[in-house]
């Protein structure tokens, strides 16, 4: 199952950042190190053959992070969410997600895996548009998971500070671009075009 989990992911021959805590910037073969099971954290998207990880060195942008946050009750204090209703929240919006993996703390981690990926510029609208569709139905989800390399938690590994293995819930399949934006359209939500850089009036030799 660990295999299938990071071969729906990366494609054969990519590299992307395992590590045994959230600092790490190591860079190694996706699907053998994967494997191996006795890393804590990996990079959600494949980066450049033994480079580390940044957001430069990413080469495919096509795995969005989903993870639910701390819910607001109303009392003013920010409490976990129950992990039955995580599942039955992402059930209802019938999230497109190729794999979900239990935490070992408290929280389920999914990731949409996208085919034909996008460009770096479109990379963070796409995140917000899935984003939006998760609020739009009330559902707390953690926005800071947005960046390239973001690290999420690595298949039926150890949890070092609960003692608890990573659990594999599901591994499906990547979805095309057009069955994403599907989805955001049964929510009426739609992925915004990038806004072209802004003109610079500086010119390059002038004194």
């Amino acid at each position: 199952m660990t295999n299938k989990f990071y071969k729906v992911l990366f494609n054969e021959g990519e590299w992307t950042c395992f590590a045994s805590n959230k600092y790490g910037t190591t860079t190694y073969p996706a699907h053998s190190k994967g494997n191996r099971e006795d890393s804590e954290f990996f990079s959600i998207n494949p980066m450049t053959r033994q480079s580390t990880r940044a957001g430069d060195n990413v080469i495919a942008f096509r795995n969005i992070l989903v993870e639910i946050d701390d819910y607001n009750d109303g009392s003013g204090i920010k409490k976990p969410v129950l992990p039955t209703q995580q599942l039955e929240w992402f059930e209802e919006v019938d999230l497109p997600y190729a794999t979900l993996l239990w935490s070992g703390g408290k929280s389920y981690h999914a990731i949409i895996s996208v085919e034909e990926g996008f460009t770096k510029e479109e990379y963070p609208n796409v995140v917000n548009a899935i984003f939006k569709v998760l609020s739009k139905n009330g559902i707390p989800n953690d926005t800071s998971v947005k960046d390239l390399s973001r690290l999420s938690r690595a298949a039926n590994s150890l949890r070092m500070n609960t003692k608890q293995i990573q659990e594999i819930e599901d591994v499906r399949r990547r979805i095309s671009r057009r069955e994403l934006e599907d989805w955001l359209m049964r929510w009426d939500v739609t992925i915004e075009t990038p806004k072209p850089p802004t003109p610079s009036t500086y010119t390059t030799g002038a004194n």
